[in-house]
């Protein structure tokens, strides 16, 4: 069993191809598309409306918000559009790269010093229907307490600005601007590259960690040395053996700390071990200056 089952959903127009729509089918809602002007017959056996034009310009269709209430009290409608049902730029037409330009995230996408392009996909739009999915099972929640249908108004302008947070953490800590990078992802002060050149096009990789990320990048380091590719990367043990003769305090700093939380966890579960190593032999090095002449030994290195 899912938690819509036997909900009914009935999407306007566009609406029925969202995110949106399929996050609630996901979750075992059924979805009706409805093309032809929304009537306030059509309503009444429905539980959400899910809709990209917001009310002032459903209004113009001829349904108003009071309409639709008292065709249905208990429906949940969900307006997802440009700059939201409320304010002066409500009635304005628009969609992914009107938002993302009026919300600021078009300025950190594209080459430097080109102009800003696109992302792929409709990105802001995505965040906007998600935005409206967590809105909608809100109210879905809050109607089996009160019965009670609600209006949820997600202006994709607005979630486009939100999406610069980063930007302002940046400015905050570091005193710096975000700018475009083109195919890269910014970590940081770093980037690394995420869109290649290849012959007969572009494509889109990133090299990852963890155990996921490392087969992953080996796999294609391999696939690149059979078809006789240029390889950026160096196979694995010849990259192992160059870091190991050019960043050895790197591996003795690994084993240093594999040492702490060994020591640390048999000290928790020891009280004689905690009691000569901790207190009579590690403790009297645990002062400021023993450690700021250590970690600068390895900084300088």
């Amino acid at each position: 069993m899912k938690l819509l089952d036997g909900i009914r959903v009935l999407a306007w127009r566009d609406a029925a191809d969202s995110s949106l729509a399929r996050f609630l089918e996901d979750l075992g809602a059924g979805i009706a598309r409805c093309d032809a002007p929304l009537r306030a017959a059509d309503l009444s056996a429905a539980d959400f409306l899910i809709e990209n034009l917001g009310l002032e310009r459903i209004a113009e269709t001829g349904l108003s918000r009071e309409q639709i209430e008292a065709a249905n009290p208990r429906l949940i409608q969900v307006s997802v559009s440009t700059f939201g049902s409320r304010g002066p730029r409500s009635h304005w037409r628009g969609g992914e790269l009107v938002a993302s330009a009026a919300g600021g995230a078009l300025r950190v996408t594209g080459e430097p010093g080109r102009p800003p392009v696109k992302e792929a996909g409709d990105a802001c739009t995505f965040h906007a229907d998600m935005a409206a999915a967590a809105g909608a099972m809100a109210a879905h929640y809050a109607r089996g307490t009160h019965g009670q249908g609600q209006h949820v108004d997600v202006s994709i302008q607005q979630v486009a600005f939100s999406r610069n947070t980063n930007g302002v953490l940046v400015w905050q800590f570091d005193k710096r601007k975000l700018h475009r990078v083109g195919g890269k992802l910014a970590y940081g002060q770093a980037t690394i590259r995420a869109i290649w050149r290849l012959a007969d096009g572009w494509c889109f990789h990133s090299l990852m960690t963890g155990r996921l990320g490392a087969p992953a990048n080996r796999a294609l380091a391999e696939w690149m040395d059979e078809h006789m590719a240029d390889n950026p990367l160096l196979p694995f043990d010849d990259a192992v053996s160059n870091t190991a003769a050019t960043k050895w305090w790197l591996f003795l700093l690994g084993g240093l700390e594999v040492l702490r939380q060994a020591h640390y966890l048999v000290a928790e579960r020891n009280a004689s071990y905690y009691a000569f190593w901790t207190q009579k032999i590690f403790g009297r090095f645990n002062t400021r200056s023993f450690r700021f002449v250590l970690v600068s030994l390895f900084i300088t290195r």
